[in-house]
């Protein structure tokens, strides 16, 4: 009966008396490249449409300086509109009674 054992790799970073679960821990790799190259992956790729997305939760400071801003411009803007719309309601209602005025109405007798 012929017996082979394997052999450890010559080259490798792992020690021979590495256990399991770091080398679970270590993803089994080696060492990582982080070579990246937008310019083959499009190449390469070719895609038709290129968007990412992210996930951004509101935190509290965010959510209070956007209520801040939001009560800042709407009262900027009313502050500015509601004059100029009551005085637009005033002279529609002027006008409206100035024709009620002006009106006869022959008396019969």
């Amino acid at each position: 009966m012929n017996r082979s054992y394997a052999q450890p790799l010559q080259n490798s970073s792992y020690r021979i008396n590495t256990t399991v679960k770091e080398l679970v821990a270590k993803l089994f790799v080696e060492t990582w490249s982080t070579k990246i190259s937008y310019d083959r992956y499009f190449i390469q790729c070719a895609p038709i449409v290129c968007s990412y997305s992210y996930i951004d939760n509101a935190n509290p400071l965010y959510v209070v300086t956007t209520l801040l801003g939001l009560y800042g411009g709407l009262s900027v803007v009313l502050s500015w509109w509601c004059p100029q719309f009551i005085q637009l309601i005033r002279r529609i209602y002027l006008c409206f009674n100035r024709n009620q005025r002006i009106r006869v109405v022959p008396s019969i007798s």
